[in-house]
């Protein structure tokens, strides 16, 4: 089966993307499971198990110190919170942890020592997101000397970047918490097809900026 595990909505500052119309893109190109984690939010989809495929409920949470993705979240996890209480928060609520773009050079890398942190956690050794693929070929490097547990996700803000980046696991698994179970085992291949284009990348950091004036006018016409 194959997963994408880490994607935007129209939840976070940089993506303009429907939840579900994701859906309907994820199934079309032939994935089994996405999840939605949007930037210190939770998405509006609840966790879903039917027909065949999976989605996911996260969240990618700015801390003190980089990202850190919790998947199978119920509740949001407030920003900015240090690594050790963000992971520990994920973990009281049954949540996974995910260690996102973990080399990438944009600020929002993890930025500790990742032997520091408890397993078991994934770590995400390829990003379809990343500004120079060097970066996920570092990452991969890295997972594979320490032994840990590697998923591959798109990191998707657009429709057409979904599936640049998934994760393929050999048996079917019905359950989200199955899938979980087994991608922490060690048991996702990462499977990275390309980065976005640069395009799409400047694109993206437009979006922030235009995002919360569009989420201003909605909410200003929806009120009159």
């Amino acid at each position: 089966m194959k997963l994408d595990l880490h994607m935007h909505s129209e939840r976070s500052c940089d993506s303009f993307m429907k939840a579900g119309k994701i859906i309907e893109v994820a199934k079309s190109i032939g994935l089994d499971g996405i999840a939605i984690t949007d930037h210190n939010a939770l998405p509006k989809v609840k966790a879903q198990e039917e027909d065949g495929f999976l989605v996911i409920p996260g969240e990618e949470i700015m801390t003190t110190r980089g990202e850190v993705i919790g998947l199978n979240l119920t509740e949001k996890i407030p920003s900015l919170l240090s690594v050790p209480e963000t992971i520990d928060r994920i973990r009281e609520q049954g949540g996974t942890v995910v260690i996102p773009h973990p080399f990438n050079v944009t600020g929002k890398c993890l930025l500790c020592n990742y032997k520091r942190i408890k397993r078991p956690f994934l770590f995400e050794a390829f990003n379809g997101d990343v500004v120079l693929n060097i970066f996920n070929v570092l990452a991969k490097n890295y997972a594979v000397k320490h032994d840990l547990a590697m998923v591959a996700s798109s990191d998707a803000h657009h429709y057409e970047c979904i599936g640049y980046g998934y994760t393929e696991l050999e048996t079917d698994v019905s359950s989200i918490d199955g899938v979980l179970k087994e991608l922490l085992k060690g048991k996702g291949v990462p499977v990275g097809s390309k980065i976005s284009s640069k395009n799409i990348f400047f694109d993206r950091q437009f979006n922030a900026f235009t995002h919360p004036l569009a989420k201003f006018v909605t909410w200003w016409r929806d009120w009159r």
